[in-house]
């Protein structure tokens, strides 16, 4: 069993990692971008700039959608652990 602690560093380093992964596809778009715009451009170019656009969309979605999981399941662990030791507060000892 993972304590709240642990959770919370795996929580910031998966957060890190998705903002290195975005980072880096930024990049991408970027030198995507300036391979499409100019007077050189044709239709096969913004073919192949779309389908590329569309993968780097999949993965940030990708990305995105991992992290507010794990977000998901250690805010509800927290709301646990609160609700824990608040009925702790609220036992009788003898």
């Amino acid at each position: 069993v993972q304590t709240l602690y642990e959770e919370q560093e795996n929580l910031l380093s998966s957060h890190m990692s998705a903002i290195q992964e975005n980072a880096q596809l930024l990049t991408e778009e970027g030198m995507l971008l300036s391979d499409v715009q100019g007077d050189a451009v044709v239709d096969y170019d913004i073919d192949l700039y779309a389908l590329k656009l569309d993968h780097i969309l999949e993965q940030k979605e990708h990305t995105i959608k991992r992290l507010r999981k794990q977000l998901a399941l250690f805010r509800r662990r927290c709301q646990d652990e609160e609700s824990a030791s608040k009925n702790v507060d609220h036992v009788s000892f003898y």
